[in-house]
């Protein structure tokens, strides 16, 4: 671990995997946010090469690319329920509530009602 323990740059600030059925994955931190494309071809040259039956995929994000893929720079809240009008008017509040607590940012409402409608007919 010469990357983690910092014997060999660029450091990796700190990491963790997980395995989930016959997924695995996981992340790692670089110390200096400044050398993480370094990282990312260190990670797959050096430290992922050898993994037998294994194919790594790297790619580099952030820590709050949440929904879909994301930009990193974007937070999706999904609303959940039957009542369609009431969703409606909890979407409303919460961006109004937004809005006027985080002033630079920029709310909007993405309606997928025809989804919901048509799941929920079945």
């Amino acid at each position: 671990m010469p990357y983690y323990l910092g014997e060999k740059q660029p450091r990796i600030k700190d990491f963790n995997f997980y395995v989930f059925g016959a997924n695995a994955g996981g992340f790692v931190y670089s110390d200096d946010p400044t050398k993480v494309v370094e990282l990312m071809d260190v990670a797959r040259k050096e430290i992922f090469a050898d993994l037998p039956d294994t194919q790594v995929f790297l790619f580099r994000g952030s820590m709050i690319q949440v929904a879909n893929g994301g930009n990193g720079r974007m937070i999706s809240i999904d609303l959940t329920g039957s009542d369609l009008e009431h969703l409606f008017d909890v979407a409303k509040t919460g961006i109004s509530l937004i809005s006027d607590t985080m002033l630079w940012c920029n709310c909007s409402a993405i309606s997928r009602a025809r989804y919901v409608r048509a799941r929920t007919s079945d």
